[in-house]
């Protein structure tokens, strides 16, 4: 019974690592191809780069306020009991009560640290954009 419960634990796990970082990299594969745009001589403009950094920019707040109501779902979860796995398989339940502990530090870390530098990293990046803008029209 326990050998099953760890494969069981186990594979989950990997199932849901996998599709966790194949959404990632979808959604960054789909940001890239919306973002790239073919550069020959006289076709890129400034105002085309302005617009390709906003619509980056917009995309990232965008990903950031989905995992900020993910994270947020997370951290406002009730804790959990688990007396009758317990009686089952106790480390299953302890491992369960581990995962679930650490997924909840790291939506608290994302929500108190993480999202804070991103949106900050942000506001650089338009701060910038507009500091070069106003250079660039000098020019």
């Amino acid at each position: 019974m326990k050998m099953h419960s760890k494969r069981l634990l186990k594979s989950l796990k990997i199932l849901f690592v996998t599709l966790v970082l194949c959404n990632i990299y979808l959604s960054f594969v789909s940001t890239a191809r919306a973002t790239t745009c073919p550069i020959s001589e006289n076709s890129f403009t400034v105002t085309d780069a302005r617009e390709v950094v906003t619509d980056i920019v917009t995309k990232t707040i965008s990903h950031v306020f989905v995992i900020d109501t993910y994270a947020q779902m997370i951290v406002e979860l009730p804790s959990i009991h688990l007396e009758n796995i317990r009686k089952i398989d106790a480390p299953l339940a302890q491992t369960v009560l581990q995962d679930y502990e650490e997924t909840r530090s790291y939506a608290k870390l994302w929500l108190q640290d993480n999202h804070l530098q991103i949106v900050a990293m942000n506001e650089q990046i338009l701060q910038y954009n507009t500091y070069f803008q106003k250079h660039y029209n000098n020019l």
